[in-house]
């Protein structure tokens, strides 16, 4: 699906960042530039830092949760998909009322559906190889079942 959306992935050494063209033209200050990796709309890049495939991640996969944006965005077309697909959008509402006990993993989850989504995918995909895991797999589960439903639907048709 990324393929046919024409995404492309670099990946780069954390220094790397700073020399890329689209990264560079937005006036970042040095602090500023992606750490781990980044996912850019305009050109429909997905940058990682070669560190998030060589090393084990502390909190959550950086890896994984850009090439969750790099998916949404390709099921999407010209939008995120996460913006207008309705179980995502009432999973993120249930999260925002707690209804059933959903709940975000964390502050970036909470920000938007598109952050929500990539968020739960890093964690779904992620399978609980981090070496201190902001949420598990179990944690997805537990407390966002309907969002865990949701991506077992989803990558069932992909492999379909």
């Amino acid at each position: 699906l990324c393929s046919r959306a024409k995404i492309k992935v670099r990946i780069f050494d954390e220094k790397g960042f700073t020399t890329f063209p689209e990264l560079a033209q937005m006036g970042l200050q040095p602090d500023q530039f992606p750490v781990d990796g980044a996912y850019l709309v305009k050109s429909k890049t997905c940058l990682i830092d070669r560190r998030c495939l060589m090393e084990k991640p502390l909190f959550f996969h950086p890896a994984l949760y850009y090439f969750a944006h790099a998916l949404d965005h390709a099921q999407g077309g010209d939008e995120f998909s996460s913006r207008k697909a309705a179980a995502v959008l009432a999973c993120f509402e249930a999260s925002c009322s707690g209804f059933n006990g959903a709940d975000f993993v964390d502050e970036l989850a909470a920000a938007d559906p598109v952050r929500y989504f990539a968020r739960s995918v890093a964690i779904y995909l992620g399978r609980d190889d981090c070496s201190d895991p902001i949420w598990t797999h179990q944690d997805l589960i537990d407390f966002d079942r309907s969002m865990y439903d949701y991506l077992q639907y989803l990558f069932a048709r992909f492999t379909a």
